[in-house]
């Protein structure tokens, strides 16, 4: 990662008229940064803020919220259910 001073510094070469190649020789920072440096507008340290996204699960949510409420609403405890086959 470059300093901000040699950002500013690969942009006024830019600005003079300097090609990425004549750049890069320079001061010794590969092309592709360079190239990567000069497109950029933005250098804040903060990445994008992303939208939150919906849940597949909205619009069951209160389906199974309502059945929650019914399984705690019937007092059967989860040692009184009864088991499979196999389990006794």
């Amino acid at each position: 990662m470059l300093t901000m001073s040699q950002i500013n510094h690969i942009k006024d070469l830019s600005n003079c008229g300097y090609r990425i190649s004549e750049i890069s020789e320079k001061t010794g920072t590969d092309p592709k940064t360079i190239r990567k440096y000069l497109s950029q507008d933005d250098f804040s340290p903060d990445p994008p803020i992303t939208k939150e996204k919906p849940s597949k699960l909205d619009p069951f949510k209160p389906i199974i919220q309502e059945w929650l409420e019914e399984d705690k609403n019937t007092g059967v405890s989860s040692t009184t259910r009864p088991r499979g086959f196999m389990n006794g």
